[in-house]
């Protein structure tokens, strides 16, 4: 099955400097948009990073454990490309949840599409 995963364009509170964050994975082709899996609990941000990891992607790095003064934890996170600046879990939701209700998910960047195990997606549906 191939998967594709898409992000949002962020734009860095810090330097400015905008980068595409992960956002969600669903399988190939816009009819499946809907069943997208939204990347906003660990164990589904933790499986795109290594998605983007085994792609060779950059982004991949910027998705690692970082404190979060507003949270008060360390929680698994998408930062900034330019300066590692953490970018905020609830931002990232609404802009998917914007995406969403305007049914402009196809829209959105694509990080990478690559072949997976038909077991990784089922695994995904279950985190999402």
């Amino acid at each position: 099955m191939v998967l594709v995963l898409r992000g949002v364009e962020y734009r860095c509170w810090r330097c400015t400097g905008t980068t595409v964050a992960p956002a969600l994975i669903h399988p190939e082709g816009l009819g499946f948009a809907g069943v997208a899996v939204d990347l906003s609990d660990e164990p589904a941000l933790g499986y795109a990073r290594d998605v983007l990891a085994l792609e060779g992607h950059p982004i991949a790095a910027t998705v690692r454990p970082r404190w979060s003064r507003t949270a008060q934890s360390t929680y698994l996170s998408c930062g900034c490309l330019w300066c590692d600046a953490l970018f905020g879990r609830f931002f990232i939701e609404e802009m998917v949840s914007a995406a969403r209700a305007c049914e402009e998910i196809g829209g959105l960047p694509v990080l990478a599409q690559t072949r997976r195990p038909l077991i990784e997606w089922w695994l995904m549906q279950a985190c999402g």
